[in-house]
């Protein structure tokens, strides 16, 4: 059986970020973490796009970082932050299997259920 080497991380804003990354650290503490921020491409050509867009890409940035923070505050250090524009399971699969992820996390944006708190989401 191989290591874990790299662990993907899809990146949105929750509340359950802090519990999740030090699961994740203690469980691969050797790994290199690729936390993926996606935002949608917009086909529309409304007036308000670009300013959308904008939004969405510092939403998705800011959420990379404050999992990217969380992590380095559980000691890990070998960390990528990625923002990607596409369709989330399209980009991030081929992301995937570009990076050859061994595991990827997602988190819940909800608070965490009974299920969630005795079994973290990964």
């Amino acid at each position: 059986m191989s290591p874990v080497r790299n662990v993907g991380f899809y990146a949105i804003v929750s509340d359950n970020i802090d519990d999740i990354a030090l699961h994740v650290c203690m469980l691969f503490p050797h790994a290199c973490f690729h936390i993926i921020g996606v935002t949608h491409k917009l086909k529309s050509r409304h007036h308000y796009t670009s300013l959308y867009a904008n939004i969405m890409h510092n939403l998705a940035k800011e959420s990379v970082s404050s999992i990217a923070s969380r992590l380095r505050s559980q000691g890990c250090s070998n960390i990528k932050e990625i923002i990607i524009e596409g369709k989330p399971t399209k980009v991030i699969t081929n992301y995937i299997k570009r990076n050859s992820i061994d595991v990827l996390v997602t988190i819940t944006s909800s608070k965490p259920s009974v299920v969630e708190a005795v079994s973290p989401t990964i």
